[in-house]
């Protein structure tokens, strides 16, 4: 722990991320894989599955028995998918497919809603970044670099309410059952 402020080592200049799943929000419990890299500059995204909805999407009913079910409720939430033709863009960067590159200059746009991943002018920051995230993604062995995607596989472990009906480590009555209680 350091009692500095500020930049204190000059080499810890960026942050990687990533995310799969988080809750059974997309058929048969598809990931929403996303890797990134975030400098002080800029925050490059690489979406491996763009044409998945990252939030579950508006035509499946997720484990907590929502559509765009990877989005917590909330009156903000309502408000915006009853209000989608009002506030096209608010509706896009919250609930909207994602390309398959995103890259955002943060001094310039904090709230990230600018993808400046196909503008010319930004190709060589966004293959700079690019190529740090992919070597490091390489070098870590993420199976997504490779092509990989274990996580398909993997059992949704919620064993009560309605999301433990996509439990398939449950037997089918129980699942059932729980498809069939209110609330969640």
């Amino acid at each position: 722990m350091s009692e500095k402020e500020g930049e204190v080592k000059k080499e810890r200049d960026h942050i990687f991320t990533a995310t799969e799943r988080h809750t059974w929000c997309r058929p048969e419990g598809a990931t929403y894989p996303a890797r990134a890299i975030r400098t002080k500059e800029y925050l490059y995204i690489r979406n491996f599955e763009s044409e998945r909805w990252p939030t579950g999407g508006p035509d499946f009913v997720s484990s907590n028995r929502t559509y765009h079910g990877d989005v917590d409720a909330s009156p903000t939430k309502t408000f915006i998918l009853e209000h989608a033709e009002q506030y096209p863009n608010e509706y896009e960067w919250n609930f909207g497919k994602r390309p398959m590159e995103e890259l955002y200059k943060i001094a310039d746009d904090p709230g990230q809603t600018k993808n400046l991943a196909y503008d010319p002018e930004y190709q060589s920051s966004k293959n700079a970044m690019w190529n740090q995230l992919k070597t490091h993604l390489e070098n870590t062995g993420d199976p997504r670099i490779l092509g990989l995607d274990p996580w398909q596989g993997y059992i949704y472990h919620q064993t009560d309410g309605f999301g433990a009906s996509y439990n398939l480590s449950l037997p089918e009555d129980v699942r059932n059952r729980h498809a069939l209680r209110p609330g969640n």
